[in-house]
């Protein structure tokens, strides 16, 4: 077993390495690939037939294709300008600009596009005026900009994860809730708490409150009504975002051509060839059978096993990035902790989120930093904080659900 470890550690150092010399996730992926099949002797004909069999079989199909959906639903509210539109409503139905701060950012985050931070960055920015410096400012806007990327299943990173495990989509939403609003309470509790609650002086206080209900709804309800089906309903996004989508181009009249091209975007090559590599490195890294030997390294560890598996997450999701520890991770986990289920997904799920806030290799970082002007090592001195105090909480939420058997 030791020599088994030794030889899935190698490849992991091999990933982290190859991310850390800037080269892409795709590159690093392939030699992963190609190093497993070497130190585990796999035959050339079954590695060349588990990688043609990850191209068409139901998981990539199923992550490939939601990702698809949702890049589409994005390019309509793009095209119509409903972010911008949603985030005036926002701003005019509370006068609180706080709420602003939080709700616009979050919501805007359920489309899992790394420019769109440069539309909350905006938000931010006007909302807040002088009362926030310009570091608090970056924090606020990176950090609520990607809540709902701890839990919305709009995004691949949390499809692909659950690709690989038996939890559902609604298990996982519903007990990431939790995490979720200590995310919100956290980020309040150091920052936004300074901000007084009212927009300066001289702002149009004569606003219909019933119409900018009405507007803020039109705007943002293919995704609440996206969500809603999935936890209420216990489906999967692949089975909700077609109606999503074609309810959204009656509402929103949109042409035959605009449908064709927004099809025609929604195909982002570079993204689902990224997925594919993926999924073959998980088929094969299965094929080994050293994922289901794992429990006995463990065994008389005087870390918890829980624990261990979250520090490598959590350190290899900073250097390697997301997508490559949840297929390298997840399943080891799931294979050596007796009874894992949701709880263990929602612990290594948030750690991931957390170590995306302070990674490097996170695109969505450079570009607010870039936004504001201000340098990386700016945005973590306020960043660090934040998420050393969420990791201590989820670490005893995930003990307290243990305990439960969840």
């Amino acid at each position: 077993m030791q020599t088994e470890f030794i030889k899935l550690a190698v490849i992991f150092i091999v990933i982290m390495v190859m991310v850390l010399a800037k080269l892409k996730l795709r590159d690093a992926m392939i030699a992963a690939i190609l190093m497993t099949v070497i130190l585990f002797g796999i035959p050339l004909g079954d590695a060349a037939k588990l990688m043609i069999q990850s191209v068409y079989e139901k998981d990539t199909l199923l992550v490939v294709g939601s990702f698809i959906l949702v890049t589409f639903l994005q390019r309509i509210m793009e095209n119509r300008k409903l972010l911008e539109r949603a985030e005036m409503a926002l701003q005019r139905l509370s006068g609180d600009r706080r709420m602003v701060c939080v709700i616009a950012p979050v919501i805007i985050g359920f489309l899992p596009s790394a420019g769109a931070v440069n539309i909350c960055g905006a938000i931010v920015d006007k909302a807040t005026g002088k009362d926030l410096d310009v570091e608090e400012k970056t924090f606020v806007t990176s950090y609520y900009r990607h809540i709902s990327e701890s839990f919305s299943p709009t995004y691949n990173a949390i499809l692909l994860a659950l690709s690989i495990t038996a939890v559902s989509t609604g298990q996982f939403v519903l007990f990431m809730a939790p995490m979720v609003v200590v995310l919100l309470v956290l980020g309040y509790v150091f920052y936004l708490r300074k901000l007084s609650k009212g927009y300066e002086a001289g702002e149009d206080e004569t606003i219909d409150k019933k119409e900018e209900f009405k507007q803020l709804l039109y705007c943002f309800w293919p995704l609440v009504l996206c969500i809603v089906l999935v936890i209420a309903l216990n489906l999967s996004v692949i089975k909700v975002l077609p109606f999503i989508i074609v309810l959204s181009i009656i509402v929103y009249r949109l042409s035959l051509k605009e449908v064709l091209d927004f099809a025609k975007t929604s195909v982002e090559w570079r993204i689902i060839f990224n997925t594919i590599i993926l999924m073959m490195f998980k088929n094969i890294l299965t094929y080994t059978g050293a994922i289901g030997k794992l429990p006995d390294l463990f065994a008389g560890s005087a870390i918890p096993q829980f624990a261990a598996f979250g520090i490598i997450m959590f350190l290899g999701t900073i250097i390697s990035g997301a997508n490559s520890m949840i297929v390298l991770l997840i399943p080891l986990a799931f294979a050596s902790i007796p009874h894992a289920g949701a709880g263990l997904l929602v612990y290594l799920m948030a750690l991931s989120y957390a170590a995306m806030q302070i990674s490097p290799t996170h695109i969505c970082l450079a570009i607010i930093t870039e936004y504001f002007r201000v340098s990386w090592g700016q945005l973590m001195k306020k960043t660090i904080p934040v998420i050393v105090v969420f990791v201590v909480i989820l670490t005893g939420y995930y003990v307290l659900l243990s305990g439960f058997g969840i």
